[in-house]
């Protein structure tokens, strides 16, 4: 099987290519090697090098961003990906991309499933949500994983792998301040393992599915939590600014549609978060 990784000098893209590449052939693209904006070269790139699967892991996530700059959102994380998923479809290319817990509205007290319906409030929850309606319709055969806040050791950007921020800055004594919502952080790890697993067992999934951690948690928690693994007592503080009047509350989510693929779910989120401070230490 040759796969193509596209946004491979990410968080989520780093993991996978090492998870994924154990048993398989791998090509692993950055934006500057295959910018998905650019659909010719993506096309020359599945004919000559006989691609069975497309893994999208390039999109603009920085929600500051995306607020202040709509046209370029929408390209990268709706209009872009759409283009690809049906260039896949004529190429016979199984396409996956990742989409986040921001397409909801943050009202439901409980985790989203795969059923609820989106009703995003900020521009980058709206336009991954347009995403996953684009693909669908030009492609009814890719994959569309909801996940939401992927953490790991790498990618320590401000406005990316805020949990992996959070430990690195903890670990160094310094304070943190964070949005005071829900979330089910997803260590990139245990994503990358989930997929590799679905691969194995040879599994076609289409349509949207869930791939988080378990549990609920706030940033204000998982903080917390950080804090007494490392046995620190580092200053936590709740970020009030202009953008999160229009956050979503609760982005946190679980799956129904695992069991009934016969997969399990991931672990829980503290046993993850546990793992994962170990690759800092």
């Amino acid at each position: 099987m040759n796969i193509l990784i596209l946004g491979s000098g990410g968080l989520l893209g780093k993991y996978l290519v090492k998870t994924l590449g154990m048993k398989r052939k791998i090509f692993a693209t950055t934006h500057k090697e295959l910018n998905i904006l650019d659909s010719d070269s993506y096309y020359n790139f599945i004919k000559k090098n006989k691609i069975d699967v497309t893994i999208n892991c390039a999109a603009l996530t920085n929600i500051y961003k995306c607020e202040n700059n709509k046209e370029e959102a929408l390209k990268i994380n709706a209009y872009a990906p759409a283009k690809l998923s049906l260039i896949s479809k004529d190429l016979n290319v199984k396409f996956i991309h990742f989409s986040t817990g921001f397409v909801f509205d943050g009202r439901k007290e409980s985790e989203y499933c795969e059923d609820d319906i989106p009703s995003p409030q900020t521009l980058y929850g709206y336009s991954k949500y347009r995403g996953e309606e684009m693909i669908i319709k030009e492609n009814q055969n890719s994959l569309i994983i909801r996940t939401d806040e992927i953490f790991g050791y790498a990618d320590f950007v401000p406005g990316h792998n805020v949990i992996g921020f959070t430990i690195k800055h903890i670990l160094e004594d310094k304070p943190v301040a964070l949005y005071d919502i829900y979330t089910s952080p997803t260590y990139a790890l245990d994503l990358s393992k989930k997929i590799d697993e679905i691969f194995q067992k040879n599994i076609d999934i289409d349509g949207i599915l869930h791939i988080v951690n378990r549990g609920k948690f706030t940033y204000i928690q998982v903080a917390k939590m950080i804090n007494k693994i490392l046995k620190k007592d580092i200053e936590i503080n709740v970020r009030n600014d202009e953008l999160n009047k229009n956050l979503p509350k609760n982005c946190s989510m679980k799956s129904i549609r695992l069991n009934s693929l016969n997969l399990e779910e991931l672990p829980d989120f503290e046993d993850a978060l546990k793992r994962c401070i170990k690759e800092f230490l």
